[in-house]
């Protein structure tokens, strides 16, 4: 269990020890066993599938899954004694290994060798070719499947590698001597050849790009070559292009060897997963009145509790109806006082978002209702009849809550927050004879700096509406002039203030995302 207690049961005794809890600890919430994942089941949700084998000796195979099928941070764990494996990682990956297990978990599997050998410069159709030549000339013979003997040699084109099943170990060392002398680069040769680049973590249009860019302008060093008769030189340009291939997600890259030497090295420092910024927004209204009367800043500054700071990033004075912003540095605290506003009824919370995104990449959120706007009016007079006719064009505008987010991470856990915040409410239209409503529109636009887990506070956007309550006798109180001494009209001014609270967390391995997600299971448990 959790707690690493192993339970074992031998001659009708069980046996308590204590286990390795961190294997407990890295599997999923989400368990499956057998070798069929339900198609309801999210792509990128993290599971945990229990594979038995049947026939082949898991040992074998379960480097290569690890390798070549998962991620970086999935979990695999061979639990020799009852045939089957524990593999833990997204959806997607775990498809992957599984329609590998099922190549490899069959009865003609037993008593052979496998093996996959990844390329690095040479792509993998040219390395087939070579071997169909030089493996029956070592006394090899290249099997067409399973039951034929020799060495059954399976092209896997998106991982540039190969996949090598053998009746004998020593031929598949043979395939890796070639690979070793084969697969390198002449930094030496000056003629251009095809590279072909598989990336791991980005898009190879993203990377195609950025070659592009550094490279594409640069004009390699020409080539000179003394002809034996003629005594004079030659120089020719080399050539230079980078091809997306969409379809299998790499790059083919047409250069000399030298060049594409500096190119990968590059590429590889690039080709790097996407750090995530998990951004949590809440949006609330809070009524101006008592000792909230000076806005919420003054409140916090004068009223808050004990021991609770705030940084100030600039405002435009209260009661201005400026924007303010201020970092908060006691969550606790600051959550007490939004529980205490609460029990006086004195905030509203709007939408209370969280929005995972990729860095220096933009999140939208909008909540609220199309409003018929009324654009455009019309006459036109019918010469025939004289009548006139009246043509309206009406349009929709969104109200409601738009929110746009885009994170920009930098070093030491530092990010900047470019934020645009709308709140639009329709309102009857007292200014015209139009009959259609009014859009009230407080807007924020800010670019703010700050460490991931810091909440940021932006408030000052104030608004005030008039109320008229009516008080009358039934039936006295509609009578034309004199019903006017049967009722009482009032009026009452309301301010609220619109507030927005920006808590950014960076998410910067697999982990993080899962402290997060167990984060927000507690909190839809207690509530």
């Amino acid at each position: 269990n959790s707690n690493g207690i192993v339970i074992n049961k031998k001659n009708n005794i069980y046996y308590i020890s204590r286990g390795k809890a961190k294997k407990v600890e890295k599997l999923s919430n989400y368990i499956l066993y057998g070798r069929i994942i339900p198609k309801k089941i999210s792509p990128m949700q993290k599971i945990t599938v229990i594979v038995p084998s049947y026939y082949i000796d898991l040992t074998k195979i379960e480097w290569m899954i690890k390798k070549f099928y998962l991620s970086s941070n999935a979990y695999i764990y061979n639990y020799r004694k009852y045939h089957v494996l524990f593999i833990t990682d997204n959806v997607e990956n775990i498809k992957k290994a599984l329609a590998f297990i099922d190549l490899m978990d069959v009865p003609t599997m037993k008593h052979k060798y496998t093996s996959i050998i990844g390329l690095k410069y040479i792509d993998v159709e040219s390395f087939m070719k070579r071997l169909k030549e030089l493996l029956p000339a070592s006394g090899v013979n290249i099997a067409n499947d399973l039951n034929d003997l020799g060495i059954l040699i399976k092209p896997i084109p998106e991982l540039n590698s190969l996949l090598l099943v053998s009746d004998k170990k020593k031929w598949i060392s043979l395939v890796d001597f070639w690979k070793r002398k084969l697969d390198i680069i002449d930094v030496d040769s000056e003629s251009p050849q095809i590279f072909i680049y598989k990336p791991r973590n980005r898009n190879a249009k993203d990377l195609a790009n950025i070659i592009n860019k550094l490279f594409t302008d640069i004009k390699l060093s020409p080539v000179s070559k003394k002809k034996s008769k003629q005594k004079t030189q030659k120089t020719t340009t080399n050539k230079f292009k980078v091809i997306n291939d969409e379809e299998r997600n790499r790059l083919i890259i047409y250069t000399t060897p030298k060049k594409y030497k500096e190119i990968y090295k590059m590429v590889k420092k690039l080709d790097v997963l996407p750090k995530q910024v998990l951004i949590q927004v809440t949006i609330a209204e809070i009524t101006l009145k008592d000792a909230l009367q000076y806005g919420f800043e003054w409140f916090l500054q004068h009223q808050g509790a004990t021991n609770y700071s705030i940084g100030t990033l600039g405002n435009l004075g209260i009661g201005s109806g400026g924007l303010i912003g201020s970092v908060i540095n006691s969550d606790q605290t600051f959550q007490s006082i939004m529980n205490f506003l609460a029990q006086k009824n004195l905030i509203n919370i709007l939408s209370s978002p969280k929005l995972l995104v990729l860095d220096n990449q933009t999140a939208s959120i909008n909540v609220g209702t199309q409003v018929p706007v009324l654009s455009s009016s019309t006459k036109s007079t019918n010469t025939d009849t004289g009548s006139t006719q009246l043509t309206q064009s009406v349009e929709y505008r969104n109200t409601g809550i738009i929110l746009n987010v885009k994170p920009t991470i930098h070093s030491n856990g530092v990010l900047s927050l470019k934020i645009s915040q709308t709140v639009s409410d329709p309102q009857p239209n007292s200014t015209s004879d139009i009959s259609s409503p009014m859009i009230l529109n407080r807007t924020l636009n800010t670019n703010v700096i700050l460490k991931s887990n810091q909440a940021l506070l932006l408030g000052g956007l104030i608004k005030q509406t008039v109320g008229k309550t009516i008080n009358k006798v039934p039936v006295l109180g509609d009578i034309p002039i004199l019903g006017n001494l049967f009722k009482t009209v009032s009026y009452s001014k309301d301010k609220t203030e619109l507030i927005i609270l920006v808590k950014p967390i960076i998410i910067n391995n697999e982990k993080d995302g899962d402290d997060v997600t167990k984060s927000f299971q507690k909190l839809i448990l207690n509530n």
